[in-house]
């Protein structure tokens, strides 16, 4: 028997129970943030200040899809050049091989594979680059204090505004 007919292909039925389960938790996930972000709408709008609240929104959005990008590109290039490099021919006595089940099915949905473990992988860290969302704007906006270290004389306000950031991208 072929290590391809080993693979029983799903029914419609089960397809579909799987991804009404996989909307399920979506909406498990993504459901109480949804609501988050429904309620400081309408406080922010209240207060007057919901050109604060949409600012604090569109920065995390922009750290989490950069972040998450540059994670992203970063592990596919990695399996690029691992799928590039690998050997093309695995010695092994024919039927004893544990891997080639799994092998088969990588290689039959190579882009599958390549985009959604990258994507999988970055998704955790654009989420906590997000909430550094106050730091960013520190970065983007701060000023100098006019005054500067005597240490090191640099003016007090990159210690504020720039070193967090700083720190930040290095950590990452």
């Amino acid at each position: 028997m072929d290590s391809s007919e080993r693979l029983l292909p799903t029914s419609r039925r089960v397809r579909v129970a799987l991804g009404v389960v996989g909307m399920f938790f979506a909406l498990l996930l993504v459901g109480p943030r949804l609501v988050f972000v429904y309620t400081d709408w309408l406080w922010f709008g209240e207060v007057g200040y919901r050109g604060v609240w949409a600012t604090i929104l569109t920065t995390r959005l922009l750290l989490f899809v950069a972040v998450t990008a540059a994670i992203g590109i970063v592990i596919f290039l990695a399996l690029l050049c691992a799928y590039r490099l690998r050997p093309l021919f695995v010695d092994a006595v024919e039927g004893e091989d544990p891997v080639e089940p799994y092998r088969t099915v990588v290689m039959g949905k190579l882009r599958m594979f390549g985009i959604g473990i990258p994507l999988l992988i970055a998704i955790p860290f654009g989420l906590h680059a997000q909430s550094n969302w106050a730091t960013a704007q520190l970065f983007i906006h701060g000023g100098a204090f006019g005054t500067t270290d005597a240490e090191f004389g640099h003016d007090i306000g990159f210690y504020v505004f720039d070193l967090p950031f700083y720190r930040m991208v290095l950590n990452w």
